[in-house]
């Protein structure tokens, strides 16, 4: 068998879609996506990395049609997707894609945004443009495998996500099949993501790939709607991106291709709630159902046990990234009560939250991990000054697909997000719009695009 011809036959599958021949769990899930990385975005608007972007658009001076949310200002359309890319993941509220780790909304929604303001497109056309770059961007990530990406060292969600991002652009600028599939293989030799996030206190690495990601992705649509010809061996390609990101193993096609037609990746996806990574939430949510019946806090725990899955306790134990390190983040929940994204910035120093930290441990714990990935398990035993201990175990986090985020809690967050950064009245007509059977893009960042301030 031809090393490509599993991709090929999925980004045949993929261009063949068409939205009315999509279920509806899937246009919703398309819809609630974009509703819910558009306020994310929206909502970073204030974030220490957009404030620097908002510079560098500033000092380029590139003029064009596409709205930037940093600086509120219009560029083209691959930079748009590079700004609002680089702060849709910076909250740490995008989406997660469960089964293939990807925070595949992070890269897609903001090159669904540049390129469908570019071409005037309708929600419908944005909606099948992102159930398109999820079948592609997902199902290419569990054919090369992300735990071998991941263990590579390289972000599966910047590597593959760039991939989904040209899908999502080719799309929306109506390329056909043929043209639908050179853009995908041109994207792949701009696959890029290193794991850096791992040795950094901030997160502008992590986000920057992510607005990089997206960028490629449009550019590669572009040069083929331009009139570029990908006339490379796909094979050639899809075997270098093995040999880099997957040790050399072939595609797992069972992987990539179970069920198409019949499952949407974009249904696979777990919204999130706290500006944290996503291992940790199984521990939070713990943490909150025991603060329910007892009076726990930073000043009466003696003692925080942590027991979580290995394969997350390895990703979340003392982490250079405060967002990606457990004791740090339920520190900071046991001394607020709450987590806020401001937590994770310069204005909160490690060291002084450093006391209530060397009171929690982390185990890894492979009995729970004999569990996962069909369960998230994590485990929370508090013990008080007064020798009273509390225990709370819990196997699906809030927001994922098996305890799924609820409408009014989506809404709310949106609100959240969106209202300091446009006014209260723009928040709820653009809430208003996105709740609408059909809408346009431009008419959404029309709203979108003007701060309180601006």
């Amino acid at each position: 068998m031809k090393v490509s011809q599993p991709l090929d036959q999925l980004l045949e599958y993929a261009a063949s879609l068409t939205y009315g021949r999509l279920p509806a769990v899937a246009q919703d899930g398309a819809r609630k996506i974009f509703f819910d990385t558009l306020g994310v975005i929206v909502g970073a608007h204030r974030q220490p990395i957009a404030v620097k972007l908002a510079e560098y658009l500033a000092l380029s001076a590139e003029a064009g049609d596409c709205t930037s949310i940093c600086g509120f200002r219009k560029v083209g359309s691959a930079t748009a997707a590079f700004t609002n890319g680089a702060i849709s993941h910076d909250l740490e509220l995008d989406d997660l894609h469960q089964t293939s780790s990807l925070h595949a909304a992070a890269v897609m929604v903001p090159a669904a945004i540049a390129v469908g303001e570019e071409t005037g497109a309708s929600s419908e056309d944005v909606f099948l443009a992102l159930v398109r770059g999820y079948e592609v961007a997902c199902r290419l990530t569990l054919m090369l495998d992300p735990e071998k990406v991941y263990f590579g060292g390289f972000h599966p969600t910047t590597v593959c996500g760039v991939v989904g991002a040209a899908a999502v652009a080719a799309s929306l600028m109506k390329l056909d099949p043929s043209r639908f599939r050179q853009a995908c293989y041109l994207a792949m030799g701009l696959m890029s993501g290193i794991m850096a996030c791992k040795t950094e206190p901030d997160h502008y690495t992590k986000s920057y790939q992510c607005g990089i990601a997206a960028r490629n992705g449009v550019v590669a649509a572009q040069m083929i709607r331009d009139g570029y010809t990908f006339s490379g061996d796909a094979a050639a390609v899809v075997q270098a991106a093995l040999q880099g990101y997957a040790g050399g193993a072939p595609l797992r096609a069972d992987a990539g291709l179970g069920e198409l037609g019949r499952r949407f990746e974009i249904v696979d996806t777990g919204y999130k709630l706290y500006p944290c990574c996503r291992h940790i939430y199984p521990l939070l949510d713990a943490l909150a159902t025991i603060r329910k019946t007892a009076p726990v806090d930073s000043r009466n725990c003696e003692h925080m046990k942590l027991n979580l899955y290995a394969r997350g306790a390895i990703n979340v134990g003392d982490h250079s990234l405060r967002t990606h390190n457990a004791r740090y983040v339920m520190a900071m929940a046991l001394e607020h009560g709450v987590l806020k994204r401001d937590f994770f910035t310069e204005a909160y120093g490690i060291e002084d939250i450093r006391p209530v930290m060397n009171r929690i441990d982390l185990i890894a714990d492979e009995a729970l991990q004999a569990e996962w990935p069909a369960k998230a398990p994590g485990v929370v035993t508090v013990t008080l000054r007064d020798g009273r201990k509390f225990s709370e175990r819990v196997d699906h986090p809030k927001g994922g697909v098996e305890n799924p985020a609820r409408l009014e809690e989506l809404r709310d967050k949106f609100s959240v997000l969106v209202t300091p950064v446009v006014g209260e009245a723009r928040a709820a007509a653009l809430a208003g719009l996105l709740a609408a059977p059909t809408f346009a893009v431009r008419d959404v960042m029309r709203i979108a695009g003007q701060g309180v301030s601006a």
